[in-house]
């Protein structure tokens, strides 16, 4: 957790660069579907948005 932090607080440091602010923005996509799956992992297996 502590790298982590490290990571984002430099980023931030940083973010007048748009790469970084993708990369931020990517950083928080993937945690969030992580988080996701580690608390709901059968939905690997179904199609959240059926269209």
């Amino acid at each position: 957790m502590r790298a982590a932090l490290k990571v984002v607080q430099a980023t931030r440091e940083r973010m007048l660069d748009t790469g970084l602010a993708l990369f931020l923005s990517r950083l928080h996509w993937h945690c969030h579907f992580i988080q996701k799956l580690e608390t709901e992992p059968a939905i690997e297996y179904w199609n959240m948005h059926r269209g």
